[in-house]
């Protein structure tokens, strides 16, 4: 008797598990929209008040358009997807007004990534999959120079340093997790985080800096970009409606 109940918990497990498993595999595509915060990052990108870092990301938010495939290999589902993301950062967009602040940044833009991803994730019940995902990054440019402003309360002051505007294609990876819920035989709703670094190289060298104090309080700001080369880091909390053919 109890053999018998062992065995056919057993096979109820495998076979909800096969089911599930089921679930997601084949093509699908999905629209979806993310929200986030994204900041360009050097070792001469820095701005302190009274000592503390207060170099702070810009928010961002994305449209993405993807497809993918996965399939069932046994306990693993697997696949991998093609992202469009569609988006614009201003990193010039610098807010400095409050007494006491400072900021470094890069003049320009980064607009819209095309992402190739690896997924892997095993399926929680029969309508729901973890996954976890790594891929590449590819994301255009701009790049113009760099800027550091301080205020100590006696009006915004720094220094800038552009030069023609220079536009290329970053490079990079990006990494994530997330789950996918399925709510009818083809549509599923899919939430997700993600960390993606992109590479930027080869621009022209240039330098900025401001400082000063006043009553005890002091500002710095620096933008020394002497090696041509910065990253641009984000990280992301999206949500997508995916259909599954």
């Amino acid at each position: 008797m109890k053999l018998t109940s062992v065995a056919a918990i057993a096979v109820l497990t495998f076979t909800t598990a096969g089911h599930a498993q089921d679930t997601f595999t084949g093509f699908y595509v999905g629209v979806g929209a993310d929200t986030g915060l994204h900041q360009e990052t050097s070792s001469n990108l820095s701005a302190r008040v009274n000592g503390a870092d207060v170099l702070d990301p810009h928010a961002t938010g994305a449209t993405n358009l993807f497809a993918g495939y996965t399939t069932d290999l046994g306990i693993w589902v697997v696949g991998g997807e093609a992202e469009l993301s569609l988006f614009s950062i201003d990193f010039s967009e610098a807010d400095c007004r409050p007494p006491l602040c400072a900021d470094a940044y890069i003049i320009g833009t980064r607009d819209n990534a095309i992402r190739v991803r690896a997924i892997a994730g095993q399926a929680l019940t029969e309508d729901t999959l973890l996954f976890a995902t790594a891929g590449l990054t590819a994301s255009q440019y701009t790049y113009r120079g760099v800027r550091a402003v301080t205020n100590l309360g006696m009006g915004l002051g720094g220094a800038s340093n552009t030069g023609p505007e220079e536009t290329g294609m970053a490079y990079g990876f990006n990494i994530g997790v997330g789950a996918e819920h399925r709510v009818t035989e083809r549509f599923s709703f899919r939430g997700d985080v993600s960390f993606e670094r992109v590479y930027v190289t080869g621009v022209t060298p240039q330098l900025a800096g401001s400082s000063g104090s006043v009553a005890g309080n002091t500002v710095a700001a620096r933008a020394f970009l002497t090696d041509g080369s910065y990253q641009m880091e984000s990280v992301r909390f999206g949500v997508s409606a995916v259909f599954r053919f």
